[in-house]
C-alpha cells in the first residue's frame, strides 16, 4: 500500500503524515492527539512554551490519546 514506507515504520506509525508543529500557541492537545490516534504523527510546536507548559501538554495528550 502507499502508507507502507521507511519513514512510517522509522516512526512507527500506521501513515506517513506529520502534522506541521505549529508554534505561538497554534498547536493544542486536541489537535495533537487525534492525528496521532488516526496513525500519522502528532507534533506540537513547543518554542514559546516554558518547561510547565511543556510538562502540562504531555500530562494532557497522554490521557488524550492511545499513542504515547
Amino acid at each position: 500500500m502507499w502508507y507502507n514506507t521507511r519513514a512510517s515504520k522509522l516512526l512507527d506509525i500506521k501513515y506517513p503524515i506529520l502534522l506541521g508543529p505549529f508554534g505561538g500557541g497554534l498547536s493544542n492537545v486536541e489537535l495533537t492527539a487525534l492525528v496521532s490516534n488516526m496513525g500519522g504523527l502528532g507534533a506540537l510546536g513547543a518554542y514559546t512554551l516554558s518547561a510547565q507548559e511543556i510538562y502540562d501538554f504531555d500530562r494532557k495528550f497522554k490521557a488524550a490519546s492511545d499513542q504515547s
